[in-house]
């Protein structure tokens, strides 16, 4: 009769049990009426216990209990991962009692093969009303088939379907799945006939898995009539831009821009602006500027223009910096103006160093001492091998030293090299000189041929290095491979006319829309 007696025998038949303690243990596990302890310490036993028999054991008694009890032994196989118990499970997800239904739905999403997807669509036709946790059930048991025929028993069912209600559930399914075959199949469904399909056509486009949907949803926002699917498609286009994409950010900007034109209310136009503050790109900037004189949604595009500001500051200063000037002429909240103060004092201390860099690393190699490792390859400056992944370098400026960029803050690490690039934007044929400041070692390449060789150490000094290079028109590559001994590693980079005086017309960004 003692608690603490009963939770030590839950202990105890977990290592030592076997499929004869799993009636009691299923029933302390599932029971409302017995304490939350001594149900987790039965629970915990029944997802320990591996004696032969036990799922079996399990599957029974999940089956002899109560409705009640029944989902707490429903998740417990799907927590073992009981494959065998998918034709039980299949029967609990018929079962008249909505907990016990959903437990199971749950459970097969968890455990059960592709080959169940027939049954599983066959449930989904006969559930009464709405069934989220099946459908999610049958979207990821999908996800379990390649990508190329994942959303194929889906789609095979959905052209069976003729009632509106199972089309609908089917569609949502589709909304999950993604794939190309699929999107064409939502997309159809945008002109069905029947509200409830076109509705849920919308909706499954607005929580599309990818990118691949945002043409589409932006459509639906400039052409929609009912405002419940313009909104619907305003959340899903806002959601899926921000996914990740080849799209440039110039596209995505525009994008938002048309859906802006029909955007009739405060809350759609803030709804767009919550989504533009993260597209890194001035014409984004331009749009939240230009709505700081709608009053409804002045402070939402304050803010707005400050993100879009930090995050193109290093290869558009000018324009952020421009933005900036013109919030503080506006009646805006009080944090976006410190803010945009902030990054106005940070703009004015950059002077003409280049801050747009994506990096690669850190690199190491074990064998070679820090002396060597300039003049050991790794993967950015060789052909052989995979591709280096790059980064963008994060803006972490080394303190009191305008202009340079700390790499010790931004990646960390010693013994080891870093890779950093950007492109270099010439509208003619330019001879210029880069200066450079670097701690440790470094190495230059333009347009992939090497240009320079430090392999002294040293403290970071700006100019303290120039490159004489000639800029192609068009885009250049600059490549920088910079070795970190211990300590600081720094490096700060800029361009100026041969002659000493500033270069206008040549702007660095890492990431350029070619």
């Amino acid at each position: 009769d003692d608690e603490a007696v009963r939770i030590a025998c839950c202990g105890a038949l977990g290592a030592v049990g076997d499929a004869g303690g799993v009636p009691w243990l299923a029933d302390r596990a599932s029971n409302a009426n017995v304490a939350k302890a001594e149900r987790d310490a039965a629970s915990l036993a029944l997802l320990q216990i591996r004696a032969p028999g036990v799922p079996a054991a399990l599957i029974r008694a999940m089956e002899d209990a109560s409705p009640t009890a029944r989902p707490a032994l429903i998740n417990l196989l799907a927590e073992r991962q009981e494959t065998d118990s998918v034709p039980a499970l299949l029967h609990q997800a018929g079962a008249a009692e909505t907990d016990v239904r959903k437990a199971a739905a749950r459970a097969l999403g968890m455990v059960a093969a592709p080959a169940t997807l027939p049954e599983l669509l066959a449930l989904l036709r006969n559930a009464p009303g709405e069934n989220p946790d099946l459908e999610q059930a049958v979207a990821r048991i999908a996800h379990k088939i390649g990508n190329d025929t994942r959303a194929d028993p889906v789609l095979a069912a959905l052209a069976a379907a003729r009632e509106p209600a199972v089309r609908a559930s089917l569609l949502r399914v589709l909304g999950d799945i993604g794939g190309e075959r699929a999107l064409a199949a939502v997309e159809d469904a945008l002109d069905a006939d029947d509200p409830t399909v076109a509705d849920a056509a919308v909706r499954a486009l607005a929580s599309w898995p990818d990118a691949t949907a945002v043409d589409t949803l932006a459509a639906i926002c400039r052409t929609a009539s009912d405002p419940g699917r313009r909104i619907a498609a305003l959340r899903g286009l806002v959601r899926v831009a921000g996914l990740p994409a080849d799209r440039p950010a110039a596209q995505t900007a525009s994008l938002y821009r048309q859906a802006a034109e029909n955007a009739t209310t405060p809350a759609e136009r803030k709804l767009l602006l919550s989504g533009l503050a993260r597209v890194p790109h001035p014409d984004a900037l331009a749009m939240a500027i230009a709505s700081l004189s709608d009053e409804e949604t002045r402070s939402e595009a304050a803010f707005a223009a400050i993100a879009i500001a930090e995050q193109i500051l290093p290869a558009h200063p000018e324009a952020a910096a421009e933005a900036m000037r013109q919030l503080a002429d506006t009646n805006i909240p009080a944090a976006a103006s410190q803010r945009a103060a902030a990054l106005l004092e940070m703009e004015a201390g950059f002077k003409d160093f280049m801050l747009s860099w994506e990096f690669s690393g850190p690199y190491r190699d074990d064998r070679v001492n820090d002396e060597a490792l300039l003049d050991t390859p790794f993967a950015p400056e060789t052909a052989d091998g995979p591709a280096p992944a790059w980064r963008t370098l994060p803006l972490r400026i080394a303190p009191g030293k305008p202009g340079m960029l700390d790499l010790a803050d931004a990646i960390g690490g010693e013994h080891c090299v870093a890779y950093a690039r950007t492109w270099l934007h010439a509208d003619a044929a330019t001879p210029a000189e880069l200066l450079i400041g670097v701690d440790d070692t470094i190495k230059v390449w333009l347009n992939a041929e090497l240009l320079h060789k430090n392999a002294t150490p040293g403290a970071a000094i700006a100019d303290e290095e120039q490159v004489p290079i000639s800029l192609q028109p068009g885009w250049n590559l600059l490549l920088l491979k910079i070795v970190q001994f211990t300590g600081p590693w720094e490096f700060c980079a800029r361009l100026q006319n041969p002659d000493g005086n500033p270069l206008p017309h040549v702007r660095a960004d890492a990431h350029p829309e070619f």
